[in-house]
């Protein structure tokens, strides 16, 4: 008889949890995940998830909200998952964590002819002069560190920094990678003209699920994550969605 009961609440959690759909919340945030209007969803995650779908056999529903909305049905509904989220110390109790697909860094920026200019901690950067915008989070981290109107250049924003890297008026610019290239393309210049050269800080991003979510289904989309970083998936999608990714 003991059995036949657990047989009967593995078949109820099989049905309960693979046969409605699983919903996955995110928010509009390129290259991640693009919703425009009229056309279907797109991105680097988004392409990600239906990877992983087809891996774990899952009905997997996605729903695009504004983020505060979609972190907060994440906290409260079970069999939600959200994505991309980043893995904070302060979030890593409030998930059960599927994994992680990319990583979010926070680097200095050079000119790539600038072979001289070579940063092995982050306080050797105070031998330059390093192009911020002022209030910057950027800027906030490096006063934080005793970084001043000596060491920092303030603008107002980002790419007015960008336009001083090129023109050779500053040595450094401190920018996150996503925004820096997406910046850089903006203003017509090539992502070849420069290099990083300091990675300041990463934040790993990737896929989170309530914490009433079944350790069955999150090991489930766990396994097809790691599927699709074995069979090249993965890299083949960064390759697409980050070009300059190095």
């Amino acid at each position: 008889m003991k059995y036949l009961i657990a047989f009967l609440v593995s078949l109820s959690f099989s049905i309960s949890a693979y046969g409605q759909p699983i919903q996955l919340v995110t928010e509009n945030n390129a290259p991640f995940q693009i919703e425009e209007k009229g056309k279907p969803l797109s991105g680097f995650a988004i392409e990600l998830v239906q990877a992983m779908k087809k891996k774990a056999g899952i009905n997997v529903k996605i729903a695009v909200y504004p983020w505060a909305r979609a972190y907060m049905m994440a906290r409260n509904k079970p069999n939600t998952f959200i994505f991309s989220i980043a893995r904070t110390r302060e979030r890593e109790q409030l998930f059960k964590w599927v994994g992680e697909y990319y990583k979010v860094t926070d680097n200095f920026f050079a000119l790539a002819s600038r072979r001289d200019i070579r940063l092995t901690t982050i306080e050797d950067a105070e031998n330059y002069k390093t192009a911020v915008p002022r209030g910057d989070i950027a800027a906030l981290r490096l006063e934080k560190l005793g970084f001043n109107d000596k060491h920092l250049q303030y603008v107002t924003f980002q790419e007015q920094c960008i336009r001083l890297l090129h023109l050779g008026r500053v040595d450094l610019n401190s920018n996150n990678e996503l925004g820096f290239f997406a910046q850089v393309r903006k203003l017509g210049f090539h992502p070849d003209e420069f290099r990083k050269v300091f990675v300041i800080s990463e934040v790993p991003v990737g896929i989170a699920a309530n914490q009433g979510t079944p350790d069955q289904l999150v090991k489930k989309m766990r396994d097809a994550l790691n599927e699709v970083k074995s069979d090249g998936t993965h890299a083949r999608l960064l390759r697409k969605w980050f070009p300059d990714r190095h």
